[in-house]
């Protein structure tokens, strides 16, 4: 029986789409209403095509797929920038095509909306910041399958991991005190008469999609205590951030997104940056101990670093590789 590919819902097709996610990801990464609907609801602005394979109208769905296209940039000159979010088909329906029609439908979508090129993960609201990339045969598979649709691969990134509870390869010290003595700052956390320094520091340092992030993070329940600082003891105005998340908090950030792999009391650090005016002088290194810091006194114990490549730097720290990703991209034909 051939397989018909819809345009689906993504809201209304979320009780099919998450047993068939855990059905092909679910050990590796289980996804739950909760994540499912923060991350649907994610990128107000952009548009976004999901298309699904049913072998009747309203049978069961075998495959999905989420395309995505960035909202353009003020001036409106800016080219489109596609995405796909993620693609997975049932097990018991691999092999039989869907994947191809599926991204030849997400592909044309993309097309008619003017994007030259599409990435595989690393949209905004993002599941993946790549393709998940191990030693798996089934990972081996994916890889060669977008190798295959002309997706070249790119840069590897990672998830880093440490246990805080048993790390001793970090610990705020004097040394840190010192650092942001003679740089005139102190380390301390968003407050609501912060805020509006917070939204001039990222406009002023990380326009963009940083920006972005925590003004809507702030909007959907972002806590302001989840938002580490370093502000200028002089006048207050921040001049670096490390973004925090627990358990608790209301907004699941990227590295607490496959938390029920993590045990309990796990949490996450990231992003985190300085102001260029203030980098070389090693606040960023005191920034991330000092939050660190702040994560294990909330007796957080397992905590992920998300979606970078700086593995070795946050190594000082006592972090290791947890999950691997490769960034591909595709040119589209005109």
């Amino acid at each position: 029986m051939h397989a018909n590919i819809l345009r689906g819902d993504l809201k209304m097709t979320a009780e099919s789409i998450i047993p068939l996610w855990n059905d092909c990801l679910g050990n590796s990464f289980p996804l739950d209403d909760r994540l499912f609907h923060q991350l649907s609801l994610a990128g107000g602005m952009d548009e976004k095509a999901v298309f699904v394979s049913r072998y009747e109208e309203e049978g069961p769905v075998s495959g999905v797929i989420l395309a995505k296209l960035a909202r353009r940039e003020a001036s409106g000159t800016a080219r489109p920038a596609a995405y796909i979010s993620f693609l997975f088909v049932s097990p018991r329906e691999q092999g039989k095509g869907i994947g191809s029609q599926l991204l030849e439908a997400a592909e044309g979508w993309c097309k008619e909306k003017g994007a030259t090129s599409i990435r595989l993960g690393s949209d905004y609201g993002h599941f993946f910041p790549g393709v998940p990339f191990d030693d798996s045969p089934q990972s081996r598979a994916t890889i060669a399958f977008f190798s295959q649709k002309k997706y070249a691969k790119q840069a590897i990134e990672m998830d880093l991991i440490t246990d805080l509870a048993t790390n001793s390869a970090f610990g705020p010290g004097s040394e840190d005190d010192e650092k942001m003595n003679a740089a005139g700052v102190r380390f301390t956390l968003c407050a609501p008469s912060r805020r509006a320094a917070v939204s001039d520091f990222f406009a002023r340092s990380f326009p963009g999609r940083w920006e972005r992030e925590i003004s809507e993070g702030f909007s959907a329940g972002l806590r302001d205590e989840d938002l580490a600082l370093l502000a200028r003891t002089e006048d207050d105005s921040v001049i670096g951030f490390a973004r925090l998340c627990c358990s608790d908090s209301p907004l699941l950030s990227p590295g607490l997104y496959w938390r029920n792999l993590l045990g309990p009391n796990a949490a996450a650090l990231g992003p985190i940056g300085i102001d260029a005016a203030y980098r070389g002088a090693g606040l960023g290194l005191s920034l991330l101990r000092m939050s660190l810091g702040t994560l294990k006194a909330r007796g957080a114990r397992n905590t992920v670093i998300d979606w970078t490549d700086l593995d070795r730097f946050y190594a000082k720290v006592g972090f290791a590789p947890w999950k691997r990703y490769m960034e591909m991209i595709k040119t589209l034909e005109a």
